[in-house]
């Protein structure tokens, strides 16, 4: 497992630690401890593995990943579940379209 800690001074106070797993899946780790895939990493291995949308993206959240990017749809757990999951939101052109 990769870990990297960054400097105080970046400004990444809520996610100060990104951790690589055994799998490949990189993870920004909340300042609760809490491991949030790196949606870029999660979309990644969907498509390496064939998996379906949001597959990698499943996690035990405590809410930490879906405040802090904007460009993330958040799907949250369903009831009797501690597990939520990320999927990048769907950019569109000028005209309102899906690119």
């Amino acid at each position: 497992m990769l870990y990297v800690s960054f400097p105080k001074d970046t400004g990444i106070k809520k996610f100060p630690h990104l951790i690589m797993r055994e799998t490949g899946l990189m993870e920004f780790i909340c300042e609760h401890g809490v491991g949030h895939p790196a949606v870029s990493s999660a979309k990644f291995k969907d498509e390496q593995h064939k998996h379906e949308p949001g597959t990698w993206s499943i996690h035990g959240c405590d809410g930490c990943c879906h405040e802090d990017f904007p460009d993330v749809e958040f799907h949250p757990a369903e009831k009797g579940s501690d597990l939520a999951t990320l999927t990048i939101k769907e950019s569109k052109d000028a005209e309102g379209s899906p690119s």
